[in-house]
């Protein structure tokens, strides 16, 4: 009876199984219908796009082509492994192929592309079984869809578990999206990693470029290229398109770039030229900025940054019996009044520099090189870099080659380099105002009054002190005091002159300095001293004594203490003295004592009576009473 229900159980499980079995195989199918079309079929179609300028034409004579057969290069195939795979050499692949023309070269052949290969009985028989016939885009994606769906039938028509076709269906995809994928990194021209080292062993100059040839023909080289790197904690990226003429002895190309920078977003373009011949690299650059200026957070905000123009000329050549050592010379101007050519903090006006360098290349995915570059005012930097730089059309084995790099440094080698230029955006500095001082101007009292100067101060750092320049002023009786951020002025007494409004203006300059030395503004103000008001009713005027003997040396002293509205004594005026009656005497001048009080001494003549005086100011009278002295 157990026997029986465990049997019936079995059945039930297996029954269950086979159900959900038939949806995971449809699912299944699914899955690998997308996978086994799709990814197939976009490698397809990109092998069919790079194909139409890839075209050959054979013009073989009548022996050759009786003893070669096409052969069509598969995943990952290069010349030297299709002539390891029918015995011959490099060279006798060559020669096979003398009368066929490649887009990329003979030694740059790709998947898709044909080669003339010995026309051997048992390759015969291969190549009739397995070779793809060399038809159009069309033929080739109806060939792909065939084949997918003679697989899901197979698939579809097999009896296996959930488990079974989970793995076949992770089996396929893997295996047609690492076809793919290897498919679509053999259209790229170039990728490097350059490890840069300075002379303090940091990786502030490492990057990372890929090129990608977009349209390529032997003649022409459309192409762009892309960087990604972080120098002086700022990382930036660097755009370019570029376009290359070969003939069968030079390069000439030309290229644009737009530079952005992703810390600070400043931006730039790039116009560069280049001239290759076999063994030697020209170029040159023209960097333009387009962005303004922006706050520099790299120094503390004190600062604000933006691209600075410039241009550079580089020459790059090798040793044709030594293709492995090279030689680079660089010379770079930009233009501004603080550019950081070398370093944020070693800021040049119109700074230029000049580098020299060399290279060794003990493979062609392999290069070291040691830099030297000397600026203005004896600045200059060390530099040294690992580069590894990759070809994904060439096979690892040929990349890792020391007789390849002498193909390299021809110029059908060096078809896809990267552009030689300088992908870091070099930045132009101004200080900001960052201590801003307004003073009163223009600054009116009369003498004696005490009045502020300073209308507002604004400072990032706090304030250290003032320089004021008030010497005049200071000459003149005048004062000026400080106090935290105020500054005030005591006025200097008026003067009583043919030039009053001239001779009773003064300038204070002065100048606002913050802890960390910045400096504010130059700023000037006006100190300009009123003339008194003079009050005839609260003046007085004395004399003693009020009679003198005719003897022509007896004296009397007249005394004037002038006064304002408000009672506050007035000095610095410029009296005269209107006399009536006896003429026989002798006036001094006025004395200004300073405290709003003159004296003027009268002397007597031998002629007796009486003289009025009366003290004037400019024809009008100083107080309100005339004195009379007897003589």
């Amino acid at each position: 009876m157990a026997s029986t229900n465990a049997h019936q159980i079995k059945n039930n499980d297996q029954n269950s199984l086979c159900g959900l079995g038939d949806k995971i195989r449809r699912l299944t199918a699914g899955v690998c219908l997308f996978t086994q079309f799709f990814f197939p079929v976009m490698a397809t179609a990109q092998n069919v796009v790079h194909a139409k300028p890839q075209t050959t034409v054979s013009s073989a004579p009548p022996l050759l082509e009786n003893n070669t057969v096409p052969y069509t290069l598969g995943a990952l195939e290069s010349a030297q492994s299709v002539a390891d795979r029918f015995g011959i050499s490099l060279e006798e692949l060559r020669r096979l192929n003398q009368f066929r023309t490649f887009a990329r070269g003979f030694d740059n052949v790709r998947q898709g592309e044909e080669l003339d290969v010995p026309a051997t009985t048992s390759q015969k028989s291969h190549e009739q079984q397995n070779a793809i016939p060399p038809a159009n885009g069309e033929n080739m994606l109806e060939n792909q869809i065939a084949s997918t769906s003679q697989r899901v039938g197979s698939l579809l028509s097999q009896d296996m578990n959930s488990e079974q076709a989970s793995g076949m269906a992770r089996g396929w995809a893997s295996s047609e999206a690492s076809g793919a994928m290897t498919d679509w990194l053999n259209n790229f021209g170039t990728a490097k990693i350059s490890l840069g080292v300075d002379e303090d062993f940091s990786l502030k100059n490492s990057q990372f470029d890929f090129l990608h040839p977009w349209y390529d023909t032997p003649d022409y080289l459309l192409f762009s290229q892309h960087t990604l790197h972080r120098t002086d904690d700022r990382t930036q990226i660097n755009t370019g398109l570029g376009w290359r003429h070969f003939t069968s002895s030079w390069m000439s190309g030309i290229n644009l770039f737009f530079d952005h920078d992703l810390s600070r977003y400043h931006s730039r373009a790039g116009l560069g030229a280049e001239y290759w011949r076999d063994y030697l690299k020209l170029s040159s650059n023209a960097y333009i900025g387009l962005t303004g200026w922006r706050s520099a957070p790299e120094l503390d905000n004190d600062f604000e940054a933006r691209p600075a123009n410039g241009w550079d000329l580089r020459a790059e050549g090798w040793l044709p019996a030594w293709p492995q050592l090279g030689g680079k010379l660089v010379y770079e101007q930009y233009y501004g009044d603080e550019v950081a050519l070398f370093d944020k903090n070693d800021r040049q006006s119109n700074p230029h520099a000049i580098t020299a360098g060399l290279n060794y290349t003990p493979f062609p995915l392999l290069t070291l090189s040691a830099e030297q570059r000397q600026g203005k005012q004896g600045e200059n930097d060390t530099r040294f870099a690992v580069d590894l730089t990759w070809q994904p059309s060439s096979s690892m084995q040929k990349q890792l080659n020391s007789d390849e790099v002498a193909g390299r440094r021809s110029l059908a080698g060096s078809r896809y380099d990267l552009i030689d230029r300088n992908n870091n955006i070099v930045l132009e500095y101004r200080k900001k105002e960052l201590i801003r001082l307004s003073l009163l101007d223009p600054v009116k009292g009369k003498s004696g009054e005490i009045k502020p100067l300073v209308s507002s101060l604004q400072t990032k750092y706090a304030l250290k002190g003032y320089n004021i320049e008030a010497a005049a002023l200071e000459a003149a009786g005048g004062k000026v005091s400080t106090s935290g951020k105020d500054i005030t002025v005591t006025l200097p007494g008026y003067r009583f002159t043919n030039t009053p409004e001239t001779d009773n203006t003064w300038s204070i300059d002065v100048t606002a300095e913050d802890v960390k030395g910045n400096l504010s503004r130059h700023e000037q103000s006006m100190v300009v001293i009123q003339a008194p008001t003079l009050s005839q009713k609260d003046s007085l005027l004395s004399v003693n004594p009020l009679t003198v003997a005719a003897d022509k040396k007896s004296t009397t002293t007249l005394t004037v203490t002038a006064h304002d509205s408000d009672g506050t004594p007035v000095p610095g005026l410029a009296l005269q003295t209107r006399s009536e009656g006896v003429q026989d005497i002798t006036l001094s001048d006025w004395t200004d004592n300073g405290d709003g009080s003159y004296t003027q001494m009268l002397t007597a003549g031998t002629t007796s009576g009486s003289v009025t005086l009366t003290p004037q100011i400019n024809g009008e009278s100083a107080v309100k009473e005339s004195i009379v002295v007897n003589i």
